[in-house]
Formats: structure tokens, sequence, C-alpha cells
């Protein structure tokens, strides 16, 4: 049974803003990537001169979280540097594949939010917000494509609360965005 036109709006809902986020970070890391290569980054590319030297050895999840993250106290960039390795092979033992499990992790985040929008959205709405989510200033967008997690959440509460609002109109009965 082929998907119904309202099924592929709403799948074109969640994946374009998607695909806007990963074409617009490859754009920002072309740009900008002269701006990453910190002290930071030199913590978390010790596993993957680690994996291009095949010296690698697992000696549990504490040490590697030592060993291989940028500030072993913030553990998500474990989860950043686990990503980063199964990319490897694709990317190379390099700061791209660190890159693109962050691009990666963060367009998972924009489609995991446009789904949200969704359930109080039509189509257009979740769209518009997810795309409002994937485009931040440069400064954002660039601080995102370092290993230190996605830091975006300040901007998705302010949109989701736009979004709501805009879909309640109490003095008509029209709905607005909403379904």
């Amino acid at each position: 049974m082929a998907p119904s036109s309202r099924s592929r709006l709403r799948a074109a809902a969640v994946l374009g803003p998607m695909l806007v986020l990963v074409c617009c970070r490859g754009l920002v890391l072309r740009s900008a990537a002269h701006q990453l290569y910190a002290g930071e980054a030199a913590g978390v590319g010790r596993l993957q001169w680690a994996l291009s030297q095949g010296t690698f050895e697992w000696h549990g999840p504490a040490r590697f979280v030592v060993e291989h993250t940028y500030q072993y106290f913030a553990q998500g960039t474990a989860f950043l540097q686990v990503v980063a390795a199964a990319l490897s092979p694709f990317f190379g033992h390099t700061f791209t594949a660190q890159a693109a499990a962050a691009i990666a992790l963060e367009a998972l985040g924009v489609g995991l939010f446009a789904w949200l929008l969704l359930r109080i959205t039509a189509p257009a709405g979740a769209a518009l917000g997810a795309v409002a989510l994937a485009l931040p200033p440069r400064f954002t967008a660039t601080f995102a494509l370092q290993p230190y997690g996605n830091h975006t959440e300040y901007l998705w509460v302010p949109l989701a609360a736009a979004l709501i609002l805009l879909g309640r109109s109490p003095a008509s009965s029209r709905r607005g965005w909403r379904r």
C-alpha cells in the first residue's frame, strides 16, 4: 500500500530539517574546521590516534571515559566518542569522524524534536520549528561540532512554546498550526 500524502508530509517534516542540518553543519565544518582544533580536541583525538595505530585496548568503561573523553566528568562526551569510533571506518581516524558523530547526534535530536512537534502541530509547523532549531547562529553551530556534546537545548523550549502558542487562538475557532 502506497503511503498517503499526509504520511509523506509528516516524513518530510521530520527528515527535511535533518537534511538541512546535515548540509549546514557540513558547510560550517568546511569553513570553521581550523577553529575546532584546540586543546580540548586533543583529548578526544587520542581515541582516533589509538584506533589508527592499532593500540587501543579496552580496560573498562571508567578508564575509557578518563582516557578518551573531554572532561571525564561529563559522560555525554563518552557516548560521542563511541559513535565517533563506530563512524571511523567511514570517515577515517580523523577529527572528521568526531564531527560526523556530533552532526549525526544533533540531526537525530532535530528529528526527534520535529517528531514531538508533529504530536502538537501540523507538518508545516513541525518543519518550521525544527528548521529553526537546525539553523542556529554560527557560533552555536560551530560549538555543536566540537566534542563537548550538543548544548542547543536553550533553543528547544522557546521554539516549542512559540509553536504551541501559534497554534492556539482563543478568540476564534481558527486552529492555526494545529491539526
